[in-house]
């Protein structure tokens, strides 16, 4: 088993967006664009980031299909009764869209279709953590360390990345909800069941 989750400032973390501001921690500076998006005490550990509708966090980072990645974070989610995304990419349609529908947990194709589901593993109003592997050959998803979905990684490879709402901006938005500890690696942190981080990254 491949264990390198909790890692700090690791030359493989891309962006590692702790919550309690809106610049990156990873050894990368990106830049970061807030679209609305607030700070609230209520975190998994401290502050987070809270969405409301419309409102988002942007940075010019490239998901790319043929490079594996690690996308995870806390998440919490204060309504599952309408789709809600965690986070996508590109500007158009066929890049990657991770998000809730009710208490399903999808992945697709961002408008063209829908490449898996993990049914009833989301519950309102309690923090859950959410890792997403691409292995090149395919996508992983973990709720609270339980692999929940093994799918197909057909989606476009694209230089701009969305968290709090689709990537085409139109809908589909995070409302009500609340992300911690947002990180992207460029490597495969986890392939099989683990135990979910303790601590801030």
């Amino acid at each position: 088993m491949i264990n390198k989750g909790q890692n700090k400032q690791d030359a493989n973390t891309l962006l590692l967006l702790h919550g309690e501001n809106f610049k990156d921690s990873s050894l990368y500076n990106r830049d970061i664009i807030n679209n609305g998006v607030t700070i609230d005490n209520t975190g998994k550990f401290g502050k987070c980031f809270y969405f409301s509708s419309n409102n988002f966090i942007h940075t010019p980072i490239e998901i790319a299909r043929n490079k594996v990645f690690t996308i995870d974070a806390w998440v919490k989610v204060s309504s599952v009764n309408s789709i809600q995304t965690f986070f996508a990419t590109g500007r158009e349609g066929g890049g990657l869209q991770v998000r809730a529908n009710g208490d399903d947990l999808e992945i697709l194709e961002e408008n063209i279709s829908i490449l898996g589901v993990a049914e009833n593993v989301i519950d309102r109003d309690d923090w859950f953590h959410l890792a997403i592997t691409n292995t090149n050959l395919n996508i992983n998803a973990y709720v609270n360390g339980q692999k929940v979905l093994n799918c197909g990684n057909n989606f476009k490879s694209l230089s701009n990345f969305y968290i709090g709402i689709r990537g085409e901006l139109n809908g589909e938005d995070l409302r009500r909800g609340y992300i911690d500890e947002f990180r992207i690696s460029n490597i495969v942190r986890w392939t099989s069941n683990f135990t979910p981080p303790t601590k801030p990254y």
